[in-house]
């Protein structure tokens, strides 16, 4: 879910920025916004991206087979590991 909100903040956040800049450009004698209402935008920002993430975050299932892929990838960088080692000394003793 963290990560879902922080895409949507970003995007949003971004989106915001970018009208703020359209409405200075086209706008420019108006009047800048407001600290309350850029407080309001910041909030509204956040409850949106949460509101968007959390239903992924509610009907999400966890599966605890990431021990067991971490488990596999370990063995497999060590006998690489271990491969490795043996050819790098059989090619010093190749040189030598």
């Amino acid at each position: 879910m963290t990560m879902g909100v922080s895409v949507h903040v970003s995007t949003l956040t971004s989106t915001a920025i970018a009208v703020d800049r359209y409405f200075v450009i086209v706008h420019p004698f108006k009047p800048r916004m407001k600290s309350a209402v850029c407080l309001t935008l910041i909030a509204a920002i956040w409850l949106i991206s949460i509101s968007i993430s959390l239903p992924l975050a509610i009907y999400q299932k966890v599966s605890h087979t990431y021990y067991l892929y971490t488990t596999v990838f370990s063995l497999f960088l060590y006998r690489l590991n271990v491969r490795f080692c043996v050819y790098a000394q059989r090619f010093l003793i190749y040189i030598k």
